[in-house]
This record gives structure tokens, sequence and C-alpha cells, in this order.
């Protein structure tokens, strides 16, 4: 379990966020340590959570339609129908 300090709902007052651990390669906490431990490892402490490299220097925040843009090219490429974009998936 960890804290964010904003959210959605309650804004200010943040809301704890629990992730359930799987024994499987690519479970949850697997993929977030991998996220900090490698792709965000440089990145200064006032980073926000789920920033990237830019290859310049600094980083970005990951937005819905960069994360989108990305899997509808992962799932045009396997032929996968793509998701439509909305509430039906969330990052």
């Amino acid at each position: 379990m960890f804290h964010i300090p904003y959210d959605k709902v309650k804004h200010g007052l943040g809301a704890d966020i629990l992730i359930p651990n799987m024994a499987v390669k690519i479970s949850a906490i697997n993929t977030l340590y991998f996220h900090l431990l490698r792709t965000s490892a440089g990145l200064p402490a006032k980073a926000p959570l789920f920033a990237y490299e830019d290859g310049q220097g600094g980083y970005r925040v990951l937005t819905k339609k960069v994360f989108m843009e990305c899997y509808d090219r992962v799932w045009r490429a396997a032929g996968i129908p793509v998701v439509p974009y909305g509430h039906s998936f969330r990052i």
C-alpha cells in the first residue's frame, strides 16, 4: 500500500492505493518495481510517479493520450482490436 497526495475524489486529501501482489513474473508489484528502478531511476524526487525520461535530460508526465497511443500501436501490430477511449480503460 502507498499513499498518493491527490486523487480525483478526495482531491488534496489523497488516497491509499493497495496493489495486490501475485506470484507471476508480470505482477503489478514487479511492474512498479521495474518502473521505479529502471525507467525512472534517474528522475528527480519531485517527479510524479508515472513520469519518464524525455531523452533530453528532463522528464515528461505520462498522460492518458500518450499511454493510449503506445497501446494502440502495440494492439494494431498484434492484430487486436483497439480499446475505445473513455472509462473502459484506465491508467
